[in-house]
């Protein structure tokens, strides 16, 4: 059995009996990201929050864009109550 029939078929499972799961995804984008991370250099309160890795993940963000289609299939796929 697929890995996304099983998860489809545990969050039926899950919500027959009674169980509310909240489900919550925070996509930001290229733009708000560095907003946020160049907040986190320039604001004194929030340079506790840096790391120099952050600039090198940041260089790798175009090859973790082919992320963005797995999630959306991902989430049309989990049970919503019907």
């Amino acid at each position: 059995m697929p890995i996304d029939t099983k998860a489809s078929e545990t969050g039926k499972i899950t919500f027959k009996n009674g169980i509310v799961v909240l489900k919550f995804f925070l996509n930001l984008g290229q733009d708000e990201q560095k907003a946020r991370f160049l907040s986190r250099i320039d604001e004194k309160k929030k340079n506790w929050n840096f790391n120099s890795r952050d600039m090198k993940e940041r260089a790798l963000w175009p090859k973790y864009r082919h992320i963005e289609m797995p999630y959306k299939t991902l989430l049309e796929k989990t049970p919503h109550g019907t």
